[in-house]
């Protein structure tokens, strides 16, 4: 049956039976720039039902669980327009689809189908909602530039070579929960409108959202990414959650924004996690779980510290400035004068969150003056001399008699002494008074 000319002229108009017939007969199906009319649904097709042996010949029966219709007929209809419903579900496509740049005007389904060839949508519009759920793509899947003006449903959907949803615009909810992505998955540079859900789905090659955007919800709870995970430059407007995620590779949200909540609680790093440059406005991520792993600039450090004194998770506060002013030491030169301080702040307090290093230090030091009193002819035994050595540390008692240079040694401990009490003290006080 050939195209009828449209009364615009812009597009020629096939009617949906023609392409169903082609399918019915193996026929590739191979359209441009056509305006196509009436349903395309597989279930019309009632010469595939007569294969089924549960089935009687055109008696409008449902297909029974477990049955798929097998198309042979390589599909492509490209810059086109498909004004009603298309029903392609839970049948296997043993050849190419192709709907690039292809405007679908009602809800699409490949719900349970197996895409066994390439299959490329590049630059396509769904204008209502879409469903991939439980779908199997065998080859390559191609969604860049697509846009889902409604729902998009992945959910259980199995990608076995590449994906590529580079540059999409999810308008609706986008729901990806539970799916398998065998090899690389670019979701670089797209947008979520709605609710994003990618809940206990699987990442087995490289998982790239760099430089997209999420305005809804976010939710990647339970996520395992085996290999590296890109989520850079990415704007979280809102709540977005990492809960119970396992990133077995490189995971990197350098330059990125939490607007609302993050929630990374019993997140699994097994590599380096990089933070440089990003911004929390609340968030949840305890410190045990990144302090291992992360790479970030000392703004993001400090951003941390204040974070986890908000929530009053005072030691997670202290080991992350600790870890900070460290990393900030070992990264200065023996040039810089103040590499010399953070090594005296190191030693003596811990950088003023470590009030027993004070104690520790201070015990060292009377041991040590004691001995020099000992061996340094003030006459006395070793326990008198330990005894002198602490009234010389904590008050100003006489000394044990001791001459020469050795009373300069009496006088520099207590000049000692009362520096280090003032400084466990101050140290004390801070960690004390929250």
């Amino acid at each position: 049956m050939k195209g009828i000319s449209s009364e615009s002229g812009d597009l020629t108009i096939i009617p949906s039976q023609d392409i169903l017939e082609k399918i019915a007969n193996g026929e590739p199906v191979d359209y441009d720039s056509v305006l196509i009319r009436g349903d395309l649904d597989l279930g019309n097709l009632s010469w595939m039902l007569e294969q089924s042996s549960d089935l009687q010949p055109g008696n409008g029966d449902a297909l029974p669980p477990n049955h798929f219709l097998v198309i042979i007929s390589a599909i492509r209809i490209t810059n086109s327009r498909i004004e009603g419903p298309l029903e392609f579900e839970r049948a296997i496509f043993a050849e190419d689809l192709e709907f690039n740049g292809t405007e679908f005007g009602q809800h699409v389904s490949f719900a349970g189908s197996h895409l066994e060839g390439y299959s490329s949508f590049n630059g396509a519009k769904f204008d209502e909602y879409a469903d991939f759920s439980e779908s199997r793509f065998g080859e390559y899947a191609d969604f860049e530039g697509v846009q889902f003006c409604s729902d998009a449903h992945f959910v259980d959907a199995q990608f076995n070579k590449d994906s590529h949803f580079r540059g999409a615009r999810f308008i609706g909810d986008a729901y990806f929960s539970g799916s398998h992505f065998d090899k690389y998955a670019d979701f670089s540079e797209s947008l979520f409108t709605g609710y994003a859900s990618f809940r206990i789905s699987q990442f087995a090659g490289y998982a790239y959202f760099s430089e997209s955007r999420f305005s809804g919800d976010a939710s990647f709870n339970g996520v395992q990414f085996h290999k590296d995970a890109s989520f850079m430059g990415i704007p979280f407007s809102e709540d977005a959650s990492f809960s119970r995620a396992q990133f077995s590779g490189y995971a990197t949200f350098m330059n990125s924004k939490f607007e609302e909540f993050a929630d990374f609680s019993d997140v699994q790093f097994a590599k380096d996690a990089y933070f440089t440059e990003v911004k929390f406005e609340s968030l949840k991520l305890p410190w045990s779980s990144i302090k291992d792993h992360i790479v970030c600039d000392g703004a993001t450090y400090i951003s941390l510290v204040k974070i986890y004194r908000d929530l009053e998770w005072f030691k997670d506060s202290d080991d992350c400035y600790y870890q900070y002013r460290s990393k900030s030491q070992a990264g200065k030169i023996w040039s810089d004068r103040s590499k010399y301080l953070d090594i005296i702040a190191s030693l003596t307090c811990g950088y003023g969150i470590r009030p027993a290093r004070t104690v520790f230090l201070s015990m060292g030091l009377i041991l040590v003056f004691a001995g020099m009193f000992w061996l340094g002819g003030a006459h006395t035994s070793l326990i008198d001399a330990i005894y002198y050595s602490f009234l010389a540390f904590f008050s100003d008692a006489s000394g044990p008699g001791a001459v020469g240079v050795f009373k300069y040694v009496f006088v520099s401990e207590r000049l000692m002494g009362w520096l280090l009490m003032s400084l466990f003290l101050v140290t004390l006080g801070k960690v004390m008074i929250r």
